[in-house]
């Protein structure tokens, strides 16, 4: 997809106009991201109509989006997600895992993992402790 294509899909998508549609918000951002691949702040918010402040904030929040793999977030933007790359998002999100730290204390880490699983009954046994044995042979 180059740089133009992705301008083409500003216009099919009715990126420019003026809305607060969480739908639109959301695929704006996503472009935002997109477009700023070839283009600086100012240009992509040109192409946009909206301020390179605004461009700044939305790659933002597309980034925290899809690390956070919010699926209201992920369905919005699937439509212009496979006209550019081809495959649907959640062919890629289910192939990701996501690991947040969330502290560390001494020698101890305190982690949350989300991934999809094939077989989720294994999980369903899972006590609050377990060896590297046991964590090594869930993945």
């Amino acid at each position: 997809m180059n740089k133009d294509q992705l301008i083409e899909l500003v216009n099919k998508y009715d990126l420019t106009v003026r809305s607060r549609k969480r739908e639109t918000v959301y695929q704006r951002q996503f472009m935002m991201y997109q477009l700023n691949r070839y283009f600086n702040l100012s240009e992509t918010g040109r192409i946009l109509k909206i301020s390179h402040c605004t461009v700044l904030y939305g790659i933002r929040q597309h980034k925290h989006w899809m690390e956070s793999q919010d699926p209201e977030y992920l369905k919005a933007i699937n439509d212009i997600y496979l006209d550019i790359y081809g495959s649907s998002i959640d062919d890629i999100a289910d192939q990701n895992i996501y690991v947040h730290v969330n502290g560390v204390y001494g020698h101890r880490v305190d982690i949350s993992i989300r991934f999809v699983a094939v077989d989720v009954s294994a999980f369903r046994k899972l006590n609050d402790v377990m060896t590297r044995e046991e964590f090594k042979n869930l993945l």
